[in-house]
């Protein structure tokens, strides 16, 4: 698990360790959305261009309370920022399809792209859809049945 790590001590001129702070997420929700810091104000004020590596599947698993549930996820659409600095530029996103291709919607456009191209983008913001499984409250959720009103294929039945 991730923490953050700080020296501390109990009282002035005593002996120092080093402590850990850890945050674990109470309750897996059935879209996870991540937020990716793009911008910085201050000092730099502008766009950071780091290249962020996320991946196609993730499991939430080492850093959540609850084990019972399920905490594996798969990308489902990635928003993406085209522009110097949080003043301009422009949002267009990819998304996968019911039938697991890829697509980038840019405005009018709508174009099939490989998931190395959704992985190597300028991501901003990330969506997570759990895989099926419980969901809480006696709900569960499939992935079984697409079709056009419901794309990714969700249903509920308690």
């Amino acid at each position: 698990s991730s923490g953050i790590n700080a020296e501390w001590s109990l009282r002035p001129g005593k002996r120092t360790g080093i402590a850990t702070k850890q945050f674990k997420i109470a309750e897996t929700p059935n879209v996870l959305v991540l937020h990716l810091k793009r911008f910085q104000f201050g000092g730099f004020t502008g766009k950071l261009k780091n290249q962020i590596t996320f991946p196609e599947h993730l499991d939430l698993a080492n850093w959540t309370k609850q084990k019972s549930s399920t905490t594996k996820y798969s990308l489902y659409a990635v928003l993406v920022h085209a522009g110097s600095s949080a003043q301009c530029g422009h949002y267009y996103c990819f998304v996968k399809s019911a039938s697991g291709s890829w697509h980038c919607m840019n405005d009018t456009s709508v174009n099939t792209v490989s998931l190395q191209r959704v992985l190597n983008s300028e991501a901003y913001l990330l969506f997570y859809i759990r895989h099926e499984g419980s969901v809480g409250n006696g709900v569960t959720a499939t992935t079984n049945g697409h079709s056009a009103s419901n794309p990714h294929g969700l249903s509920y039945s308690s």
